[in-house]
């Protein structure tokens, strides 16, 4: 038996969710406690239209996560940072810091789950190339680090 859940059920579904389930289990437990009603053809139609939207959602952000990537890539992002007359920095920059500066030099809204280097942190002053990567594709962004 097909039932539309009205809240959260453990082990079944989410709220809002259509799931097949055994008709005692529905009318004993699920429709009684409130947590389901039985499931209609215009509920299922509701869902099916609300799939496709999201679908179409996730299909423009990801195109947009694609021109994102195409915008930072060869580009140069400037962090300056205090370090001593070696070129050590006092302060470490760290992936957070590298996406900020990214993110709002070229505004874009890169994630920092993306950024793919060979290190954790940035320790001295110089460049520095990091790779950003989303769902194969792929830039190259040098980082600066000048002494301020």
């Amino acid at each position: 038996m097909k039932v539309f859940l009205l809240r959260d059920v453990a082990k079944l579904g989410l709220k809002g969710t259509i799931v097949e389930v055994q008709q005692g289990y529905a009318h004993n437990f699920l429709f009684k406690s409130g947590l389901a009603r039985q499931a209609t053809k215009k509920d299922e139609e509701q869902l099916a239209q609300k799939s496709d939207q999201l679908q179409q959602a996730q299909s423009k952000q990801e195109k947009k996560n694609h021109e994102m990537i195409q915008k930072i890539d060869g580009k140069e992002v400037a962090i300056s940072a205090k370090a001593n007359e070696k070129g050590v920095l006092f302060a470490k920059i760290h992936k957070d810091e590298i996406i900020t500066a990214i993110n709002k030099q070229y505004e874009v809204e890169i994630s920092k789950d993306w950024l793919k280097t060979n290190f954790e942190i940035i320790e001295s002053t110089g460049a520095h190339e990091v790779k950003v990567q989303y769902d194969g594709s792929k830039a190259v962004v040098q980082i600066v680090v000048a002494v301020s």
